[in-house]
């Protein structure tokens, strides 16, 4: 079903004026009637004309909650019970974190495993759609669905699909994820979200005496443990074809398909506009090069600026087949502002931004609406970050041309969106 406008949120929550709000004390429990969702992997729980934001539920659901915090126009808590279970409630995908098991015993990473993977989409969708509304203050935008990615157990079951885990470890070498909302490590039995060949290593359960953290890392070489960052190596991925030289413990997308799902959607998006190749093309916050190539590939001028000199260091190799790509040692701010310093236009220019879950922010997105690029791609993992940035664009005069959005997350509550804004062409 395709989102225009967002369910019920905490945004739309009733009129309190006049009501008389019951104290809500620590440990207290009360039975709430779940409306809606909150970014973040929360739900949004009444009980008397009050809020209370809850995990491990699903609008529809009537759930009885521990209070954990009352912040005022608000409150936090855990469930303890549900009294009426939704339709779309299933076993979580990792029992380890079922509902029931004590909270410090449950694994967290899976927020969104105990609701089946339609809903879940559905839910994204509907947090995309409220922080558009809301954050962004945009009326209208194009309709999208949150589209599912991968075959077999990773579409159809949402597991198998981290070529990434962190783990952490605690002061007697016991190996594994965090409790959800908790620093309490957990020791498990398996990691039903990872790529089989990373569970496959056992790392999660064995002990790391004198440790601090573990990743387990799949590349092209295959499945590697990592501890406390070593062995540090550069390994290949593989994404559109193209063959990326990747520090191991460097960033690459997490999802199995990810990368694949991602370079070909921007390279779609880009090569089906009126832009211009030849233009002063840029990636910002580009990485090792991941959107870039397939553009430099298509026979772009473009240049990808990363401020990590190691990434951009492993870009400028990844894009040497294409001399009209190149590679920029530089934070995104320092080159737009110096950019507009030497006034430099990109009027006729692409820009592709894919920042990390902070998203661009004021200051980027004011040096970026000044140079006033022909058109903008943006990918972004944060939806409320991302409503923020593109608030400023529709208001500066770009027009929100196209949405996507993929479940590169499945079974947790993070969601990826893929965005083309337009210059006003009469601006």
């Amino acid at each position: 079903m395709p989102h225009r406008r967002p369910r019920t949120s905490a945004s739309d929550s009733p009129s309190t004026e006049g009501v008389s709000a019951p104290k809500g004390e620590e440990g207290s429990e009360v039975e709430l009637e779940v409306t809606g969702v909150a970014h973040g992997g929360v739900f949004v729980g009444r009980t008397q004309g009050r809020v209370v934001f809850v995990p491990d539920t699903m609008p529809g659901e009537v759930v009885r909650a521990r209070i954990t915090q009352d912040k005022g126009s608000f409150m936090r808590g855990l469930v303890t019970e549900v009294v009426e279970p939704s339709a779309s409630r299933q076993d979580h995908v990792w029992p380890e974190a079922q509902l029931g098991r004590p909270e410090t015993a449950r694994p967290g990473g899976a927020d969104f495993g105990h609701i089946q993977l339609s809903e879940q989409r559905q839910l994204k969708g509907s947090v995309i759609s409220d922080a558009l509304h809301r954050v962004g203050k945009i009326v209208e935008f194009p309709a999208f669905e949150v589209e599912p990615v991968g075959r077999g157990a990773v579409r159809d079951r949402g597991i198998g699909w981290r070529t990434r885990v962190g783990l952490h470890v605690d002061a007697g070498g016991v190996t594994g994820p965090m409790a959800a909302r908790s620093n309490t490590v957990v020791s498990v039995h398996d990691l039903p979200l990872a790529h089989p060949d990373l569970a496959a290593l056992g790392a999660h359960r064995a002990v790391h005496p004198g440790a601090q953290r573990v990743d387990l890392v799949l590349s092209d070489e295959g499945a590697r443990v990592l501890v406390d960052g070593q062995p540090e190596a550069v390994t290949t991925r593989t994404a559109a074809g193209i063959e990326f030289s990747v520090l191991a413990s460097g960033f690459w997308q997490v999802h199995v398909d990810a990368a694949d799902t991602l370079a070909a959607a921007v390279e779609s998006a880009v090569l089906g506009s009126a832009w211009e190749p030849q233009a002063d093309n840029l990636d910002l916050y580009g990485g090792v090069g991941l959107l870039a190539a397939p553009l430099a590939r298509s026979g772009a001028r473009i240049v990808t600026v990363e401020s990590d000199s190691q990434a951009s260091e492993l870009a400028a190799r990844n894009l040497a087949s294409w001399p009209a790509a190149t590679a920029a040692v530089a934070s995104t701010l320092w080159y737009l502002r110096n950019a507009r310093r030497s006034e430099r236009s990109l009027d006729a220019a692409t820009v592709v931004l894919d920042p990390p879950r902070a998203g661009a922010g004021n200051a980027v997105m004011d040096e970026l609406i000044a140079l006033n690029p022909a058109r903008i791609v943006y990918v972004a993992c944060d939806p409320v970050t991302f409503a923020r940035d593109a608030g400023a664009l529709v208001r500066a005069g770009y027009a929100f041309a196209s949405l996507r959005a993929f479940d590169l997350y499945p079974n947790s509550h993070h969601v990826e969106t893929l965005a083309v804004f337009e210059r006003d062409s009469a601006g």
